[in-house]
């Protein structure tokens, strides 16, 4: 494997799986697993949305405004 893959793999595959096995033992089930996984992640991403949704808002209000100057 590449030095490019291994590196994805400790840094986000490894922990990931990890993590899912962890909550599979304490809730015995994969689909719940999965589930919980699915709804820390989005939690932990979560700010990172809110800014780039600001930042898209406040690109199109630019547009707007760019729109009605005429040069």
């Amino acid at each position: 494997m590449s030095l490019i893959s291994n590196f994805f793999n400790f840094i986000i595959t490894y922990p990931i799986f990890n993590v899912l096995m962890l909550l599979f033992h304490l809730f015995g089930d994969f689909a719940l697993s999965i589930i919980v996984l699915t709804i820390v992640i989005t939690t932990a991403l979560l700010p990172l949305t809110w800014r780039q949704l600001k930042s898209m808002k406040d690109g199109m209000e630019f547009l707007q405004r760019l729109h009605t100057c005429h040069f």
